[in-house]
C-alpha cells in the first residue's frame, strides 16, 4: 500500500514546510512587521536619551526621531554644530526639553571624564542610553598615524563601557524599562 521510501518523503516535505514557514513568520515579523509600540509607555513619559556623537550622521538622527516623545541629552564635541541640533529638535517637538554636554572623547580617558558628565545627568530620569559616538579613518592600516590610532581605540570602546557603567545603577532600579543602543558604523566596513 505504501512505501516506506514514500512515507519518509511526504514526512520530509511536511517538516520542510513547517520549518520554511517558522522562518518566513520570523523574517516577516523581524523586518516587514510594523508592530505599534508606544515607547513612551514602555520607557516612561518624561524620561530622557542620552545620544553621544549627537551633532552628525547618526547621532543626529537618533536625537530627531527620540525627540518625537522624549526630552533628549546631546553629547559632542563640536558646542556650534551641538547647539544647533538643539534648535532643530524644537521644529521636531517643541514641548521637548533637551540638555547639551560638550565633551571631546578623544579625552575621554583622561581622570575624571565620565564623572563630569554623569554629574550633569544626576537630576534627570534617564531611560535610553545611544552609545553612537565614533571616529573612524579609512585606507591602509599602516598609514594611519599612532595618535589617530590611539584616538580611535579611545573613542570607539572606552564611551561605551564607562557611559554603560555610569548608568546601569539608576536603569536597574527605574521603574519602567530601560534600554542600552550601541551603534557600530566602521566595524562593518571592509
Amino acid at each position: 500500500f505504501f512505501s516506506f521510501t514514500g512515507l519518509t518523503q511526504a514526512l520530509g516535505t511536511i517538516c520542510l514546510l513547517y520549518f520554511t514557514l517558522i522562518i518566513l513568520i520570523n523574517l516577516y515579523k523581524a523586518f516587514l512587521c510594523i508592530l505599534p509600540r508606544n515607547l513612551l509607555t514602555r520607557y516612561g513619559k518624561g524620561s530622557w536619551v542620552i545620544v553621544t556623537g549627537a551633532s552628525d550622521g547618526i547621532g543626529r538622527g537618533f536625537c530627531e526621531e527620540f525627540a518625537r516623545g522624549f526630552n533628549i541629552v546631546l553629547i559632542a564635541r563640536n558646542l556650534e554644530k551641538l547647539v544647533k541640533v538643539q534648535i532643530e529638535l524644537y521644529d521636531v517637538n517643541p514641548k521637548i526639553q533637551t540638555r547639551t554636554i560638550c565633551a571631546d572623547f578623544t579625552k575621554s580617558s583622561e581622570p575624571g571624564f565620565f564623572d563630569k558628565i554623569a554629574k550633569q545627568l544626576n537630576d534627570i530620569d534617564v531611560s535610553i542610553l545611544v552609545n553612537n559616538v565614533g571616529l573612524g579613518d579609512a585606507g591602509p592600516f599602516d598609514k594611519i598615524s599612532e595618535e589617530k590610532l590611539k584616538d580611535m581605540i579611545t573613542v570607539n570602546t572606552l564611551p561605551q563601557a564607562m557611559l554603560t557603567r555610569k548608568l546601569i545603577g539608576s536603569f536597574k532600579t527605574r521603574k519602567n524599562r530601560s534600554a542600552i543602543i550601541n551603534v557600530s558604523a566602521m566595524v562593518g566596513a571592509r
